[in-house]
C-alpha cells in the first residue's frame, strides 16, 4: 500500500468509501457518528483536497482508504478545550480525522495511522463513544485516551486520543547552552531557562534586545514571498532538493529557511527529522503554519544547535557561514548550498539593464568543509502578474542596487517569461 494526496479525480472513490463506512458503523452499533448527517459532505472533501490535507491509501492502483491529516501547533482548533483529562504534550502535533476504508484490504486503518505518525511523531485523533472498532484500533496503534473533546460536525462528545514519541531535540539554550526539550507549552533546559511556544508552534531562541518582529524581513515582504513561492514558480528547485533527500535518513537543518516552502517539503519525508530557523519572526511564523518541521527564530552567527548533531543541512540563498555550518554538522555530514545560476532571471535583467551581466557561479572558498559535487537546475517560467514580477525582483540582491529609473521599467509589464537557474553545491564535513 502507499499513501498520496487526494485529487478531485478521487472524489467518487472517496464518497463510496465513506458510504461503506457509514453502513459498517451502523451495522456495528454506531449509527450516530456519521449516519444522520451523511458525514462527511462532498463540499468538505473538496475543501480538504484544495488545502492539501486529504489523502488516499492506494493498493495495486486502486483507492482503498482515505483520511484527513494536518500538522501544526493548532492543527485542530476544537482540541484547545479538553475535559475529563488533559493532553500528554503541548508541542506541535498532527491530527488525523475521517479514517475510512472500503473493507476490501486488511490493515488500511493501521497503515494510515502509522504513515501519519511517522511524519510528525506526535499525533492526535478523536472518535465517537459508540465507535468501538476505532477505539480498539487506536489503542492497538499505541494511542492513549486523554479526555473528552467536542467537534464541529455534531453535538456528540468525542473520546480524545494522543500518541507522542519521546525524543530529545538538537536545540540548545541560547543562555547557557544546555539541552532544550519540550515541556508543556514551552521549551526548557536543565538550568530552568524557559522559552514559550508561540501559538503557531515555533520558539524564539534569539538573544537580542531588539524584537524579532523588527529583525529580518517585514510582514509584507514575508507574506509576498510566501504567496510567490506557493504558486510553484520555484518548484523545480524544491523537487530537486526532495530528490536529493529521497534516500537519506536522519536530522536535517534548513538554515535561514524563510517562510518554510522548502523546509515543509523536506518534512514530508518520514525518514527525516527536519528543523528550520530564520532571523525573521514573521518568516518563522509563516513557516510554522506550513508545518513539517520544528521551527525556531535564531541568528545564523550563533545557531542554538548542538555540535555535530546535524546529518545534513540546506542553505538556500543565505549567507555562507562556514564555521557554524561545520560546527553543527556531524563528521561525514552534508551541506547543500543553493545559489543563483549565471542566467537566473535573465529576462528580468534584460528588461532592467542596458547591459545585463550573468551571475558569478564561483563557489566560496572553504577550509572546514570540502566540496564534493555540484549540479545545475534550469527551467523556464512565466511570471503571470505585475505583483509576481515585483516580488521576485525584491527577492534578488540587486533590487537594492538598482536605480528607480531602471526599476520603473518593470511597471509596464503584465507578465514575463524568463529562465530560472540554480546551482546546488554539495559539501562534506571530513
Amino acid at each position: 500500500m502507499e499513501i498520496r494526496r487526494s485529487t478531485r479525480n478521487d472524489l467518487a472513490a472517496m464518497n463510496e468509501i465513506y458510504a461503506f463506512a457509514r453502513r459498517f458503523m451502523a451495522a456495528h452499533g454506531n449509527p450516530n457518528q456519521w449516519g444522520p448527517t451523511g458525514w462527511p459532505p462532498e463540499a468538505l472533501l473538496r475543501q480538504d483536497i484544495a488545502a492539501g490535507n486529504s489523502y488516499v491509501c492506494v493498493e495495486d492502483g486502486r483507492v482503498v482508504g482515505t483520511f484527513f491529516f494536518r500538522q501544526g501547533a493548532d492543527a485542530e482548533p476544537t482540541y484547545r478545550d479538553i475535559t475529563d483529562g488533559s493532553w500528554l504534550d503541548e508541542s506541535p502535533y498532527g491530527v488525523l480525522h475521517r479514517v475510512a476504508s472500503d473493507g476490501t484490504v486488511k490493515g488500511v486503518g493501521r497503515f494510515c495511522m502509522d504513515w501519519a505518525y511517522a511524519r510528525c511523531g506526535h499525533l492526535r485523533a478523536d472518535t465517537h463513544g459508540d465507535n468501538l472498532v476505532m477505539q480498539s484500533l487506536l489503542q492497538k496503534c499505541g494511542f492513549v485516551r486523554c479526555g473528552i473533546v467536542h467537534v464541529a460536525e455534531d453535538s456528540y462528545p468525542r473520546l480524545a486520543y494522543e500518541k507522542v514519541r519521546e525524543h530529545k531535540t538538537i536545540l540548545r539554550c541560547p543562555v547557557c547552552g544546555g539541552a532544550l526539550d519540550f515541556r508543556g507549552k514551552a521549551m526548557r533546559c536543565p538550568a530552568g531557562h524557559a522559552f514559550d511556544l508561540a501559538r503557531e508552534g515555533y520558539v524564539n531562541l534569539l538573544r537580542s534586545t531588539r524584537s524579532g518582529d523588527r529583525m529580518g524581513d517585514s510582514k509584507e515582504s514575508a507574506r509576498s514571498r510566501r504567496d510567490f513561492l506557493s504558486k510553484g514558480y520555484y518548484r523545480p528547485l524544491r523537487d530537486a532538493l526532495c530528490d536529493i533527500f529521497a534516500g537519506q535518513r536522519g536530522t536535517v537543518l534548513d538554515i535561514c529557511c524563510g517562510e518554510g516552502y522548502y523546509t515543509a517539503a523536506l518534512g514530508e519525508n518520514p525518514a527525516l527529522r527536519v528543523y528550520g530557523f530564520d532571523l525573521s519572526k514573521e518568516m518563522i511564523r509563516l513557516a510554522a503554519r506550513r508545518g513539517g518541521a520544528t521551527y525556531f527564530v535564531a541568528n545564523l552567527a550563533a545557531i542554538p544547535v548542538a555540535d555535530g548533531s546535524v546529518d545534513a543541512a540546506t542553505q538556500i540563498f543565505a549567507p555562507f557561514h562556514e564555521p557554524e555550518f561545520a560546527r553543527v554538522l556531524r563528521s561525514g555530514g552534508r551541506l547543500y548550498s543553493v545559489t543563483p545560476g549565471s542566467r537566473h532571471l535573465w529576462a528580468l535583467k534584460e528588461r532592467l539593464y542596458d547591459a545585463p551581466y550573468p551571475n558569478d557561479e564561483a563557489l566560496p572558498a572553504v577550509k572546514l568543509l570540502r566540496c564534493v559535487g555540484r549540479r545545475k537546475i534550469s527551467a523556464v517560467i512565466t511570471l503571470e502578474s505585475p505583483e509576481d514580477i515585483e516580488t521576485v525582483f525584491r527577492m534578488t540582491p540587486y533590487y537594492y542596487h538598482t536605480s528607480q529609473r531602471d526599476r520603473d521599467k518593470l511597471n509596464a509589464l503584465a507578465s514575463l517569461r524568463t529562465e530560472i537557474e540554480f546551482i546546488i553545491a554539495e559539501y562534506e564535513k571530513p
